[in-house]
């Protein structure tokens, strides 16, 4: 059967090297005895995708409500820009907090002295439920500058400047000031993937930094934030831009009321002078969306959750989020499957193999585990080689150099499975026909949502697009990333999905500040060059981090799930249990929920995902340690959390210590039970919040049952789980 397949593979490549993607041979990949699979061809042969309006209107999508105007204060859900008729933003509200010191301004250096942009005049050019655009102009230092936001019901703002030539300025920047009490702690793009940068992606703001040339393959820029709001930047690209170097690309300006993040458009350009440019990039005001709590009580696993656990996962008090593997394993492998959680030919967009089969594979999945949401793995920025019609565009549609002319992509396919290849982002033919291709399947298939992998459009280096190659003042090559075009398309599917099935659910490899269409958020991949089998996680993870949006999933409004990246002797060796135990230290800490990774799963099913679903943390209010005065320790490096409900708590006691700790954990019963009375107080119990069994708890004093104390012994780097609660 094999040589048979291969022998039509190689023979027909040779005869229909350019044949149109209905009549491609790379259909062999599918089943195409399946009904579903032969209308999509149909579908195909029409090019029913081109130029498709899918998404593409002016509705608002849940949770989202429709933009207001008031003057020229523009609102969007939870957030708010005035202007003041002025040409910059005067003040940017969110969750009723003030984010902005003082107005936004240009300044530029005049003969050593800076100076500041007049208010200048702006106006509302256009407005819809979706989208406000402001215009307004100003000037500073006699050189004019024209501005234009473009404000959106998501948050997004994608700011324009068309600055005028000028000459004798050695530098022209833009000012954000932020509140200090807003900016306390900063997440960023690595500048390098070693341990060192890694760990500099977040942090508490202490000292003046510079940030230097873009990374090509990172979108989002920086945030300031604290644990409630923030703003988050991204951009595509410094094109534009007139500087010597960008070593001091933004400076960040710390003083005791408030951070300024600097943008420092001309920083010494040749001779101290520019001609008119015009420079753009985005931000996001936090949160970006409603946080739902119901999707913080559901984990999340893959095809690579071990099998032994598969009996845990289905028994787990926990509804999950589970993803379905499309890679492609071989054609006769595939074929021979009895399940197709990791048999769907096309990886990166959700065609199966065989549709029906899907169908009634993800119909047992949802026996298997009543409440759980199946969402199918995607890729933002790549598409596989064994897609008909991307082969068909690949000359238009790849972002690369790779060969990928149809005989050449059926004699690779003859040797080994297909590869993801990267796509041209700038290419609308290619977004429509991804928007079309995900609307239409998760419509077909009834697929619950969608896995979004890498959150961007990756520069696109394909040598037959010299159109996207950008450069700097200095002639030097500057690489673009395609950011808002990779929103748009994300955008429109989200909206398509969500029209035809609300509950559906998004998860996002992070969440992008312009692309915040994912209800569940991942993050912690890159943690591995911290951790891996080199150290716990509380060896470089602070206390205060727990703040930081990195794991906060209230910043930004994303439900998180944590990624463990362990492996070696942490992963599967005997260290692992005390590894992951350190892990969950930290992780009982924040709100966070996890995705089963890299680390002991057992130790991860019992010491956290089975306590969060029998507590019902989802339902619970979270009191982090740094929000609750109501339970204490006197060791200064263990920590008490509290998860509460009305008429019970769950309290993670945490010890950061690397060894071993007894103490007391001090609880003042009146203020963790507000409003109940003695009688209800009196009558609570302890009970050991992993094996359920009692706990001594006394009562100080005694009758009152005002005060509670309760003896714990905790190994190094580990906790304790109470759970305190009436029980007659």
């Amino acid at each position: 059967m094999k040589k048979h397949l291969l022998a039509v593979l190689s023979f027909a490549s040779v005869l229909a090297s350019a044949a149109p993607a209905v009549d491609s041979p790379l259909w062999q990949t599918w089943d195409n005895s399946s009904p579903m699979l032969q209308e999509w061809k149909k579908i195909v042969a029409s090019e029913a995708w081109k130029g498709n309006k899918i998404g593409i209107d002016h509705d608002v999508p849940p949770p989202w409500t429709p933009m207001t105007v008031e003057n020229t204060k523009i609102n969007m859900w939870g957030r708010s820009w005035d202007f003041d008729g002025k040409a910059l933003p005067q003040q940017i509200v969110s969750q009723g907090e003030e984010l902005l010191a003082s107005p936004l301004r240009f300044v530029a250096l005049v003969n050593g002295k800076w100076v500041t942009s007049t208010p200048g005049t702006g106006k509302i050019v256009s407005s819809f439920p979706d989208q406000v655009i402001y215009e307004g102009e100003t000037e500073v230092a006699g050189v004019k500058i024209k501005t234009r936001f473009t404000l959106e019901f998501d948050g997004f703002v994608w700011m324009e400047y068309f600055i005028s030539r000028g000459k004798n300025i050695p530098r022209l920047a833009l000012e954000f000031p932020i509140r200090r009490e807003v900016a306390q702690f900063f997440r960023k793009q690595s500048e390098g993937l070693t341990a060192k940068a890694v760990r500099d992606r977040w942090g508490k703001i202490t000292v003046n930094r510079q940030l230097g040339p873009l990374k090509p393959y990172f979108a989002k820029d920086f945030c300031f934030a604290n644990d409630k709001i923030g703003i988050d930047f991204a951009t595509e690209g410094v094109a534009g831009w007139y500087a010597k170097d960008f070593k001091r690309r933004v400076e960040w300006l710390v003083s005791d009321t408030e951070v300024i993040a600097r943008f420092n458009f001309i920083d010494n350009p040749p001779n101290n002078r520019f001609p008119k440019t015009k420079i753009e990039f985005g931000c996001n005001i936090m949160p970006y969306r409603p946080l739902d709590r119901n999707l913080q009580g559901k984990f999340m696993f893959s095809w690579d959750a071990s099998g032994q656990m598969l009996k845990e996962i289905m028994e787990s008090p926990s509804p999950t989020v589970r993803m379905i593997n499309p890679y492609y394993y071989g054609w006769e492998v595939a074929a021979k499957r009895t399940h197709f959680g990791d048999a769907c030919a096309p990886c990166a967009i959700p065609i199966p193999r065989n549709p029906e089969r899907m169908m009634k594979y993800m119909r047992e999945l949802r026996e298997q585990k009543p409440g759980s949401h199946i969402v199918y793995y995607a890729v933002g920025d790549l598409h596989t080689d064994y897609d008909p019609v991307f082969i068909d565009n690949a000359a238009a549609w790849k972002g690369a150099d790779d060969k990928l002319d149809l005989e050449t992509v059926c004699a690779f396919l003859n040797k080994k499975r297909g590869e993801i290849r990267r796509v041209c982002g700038w290419n609308q033919d290619y977004i429509d026909y991804k928007v079309y291709c995900f609307a239409y399947w998760a419509e077909k298939l009834g697929l619950d949502g969608f896995y979004w992998d890498d959150q961007n459009f990756m520069p696109c280096i394909n040598p037959d697009h010299p159109e996207h190659r950008f450069y700097d003042c200095n002639g030097n090559m500057l690489e673009w990333k395609p950011i808002r075009n990779y929103r748009e398309m994300t955008k429109r599917i989200y909206k398509a999905v969500k029209k035809h099935n609300p509950n559906a659910v998004f998860v996002g490899h992070t969440m992008p500040p312009h692309s915040p269409f994912s209800e569940l958020s991942i993050d912690g991949e890159v943690l591995r060059k911290l951790s891996g089998d080199k150290q716990y996680y509380t060896r470089f993870i602070e206390p205060e981090d727990c703040r930081n949006v990195y794991f906060n999933s209230h910043v930004d409004g994303s439900a998180k799930l944590f990624l463990p990246e362990y492996y070696g002797r942490f992963y599967t060796g005997k260290e692992a249990p005390a590894a992951t135990r350190a892990m969950l230290a930290f992780l009982w800490m924040t709100d966070l929920s996890v995705w089963i990774g890299q680390c002991d799963d057992m130790t991860l099913m019992n010491g956290f995902i089975h306590p969060r679903g029998a507590f019902g943390v989802h339902e619970a209010e979270y009191l982090a340690y740094y929000n609750q005065e109501a339970v204490n320790v006197d060791n200064e490096k263990v920590f008490c959390t509290v998860f509460r409900k009305k008429d019970k708590v769950l309290i993670a006691v945490s010890n950061l210590n690397r060894e071993a700790v007894s103490d007391t954990v001090n609880i003042d019963m009146m203020m963790l039970f507000p409003g109940a009375s003695t009688g209800t107080l009196y009558n609570m119990k302890a009970f050991d919040g992993e094996k359920h069994t009692p706990v001594k708890m006394e009562l100080v004093p005694a009758q009152a049952a005002c005060f509670a104390e309760i003896k714990v012994e905790i190994p190094a780097e580990d906790f304790v789980l109470l759970e305190i609660k009436k029980t007659l």
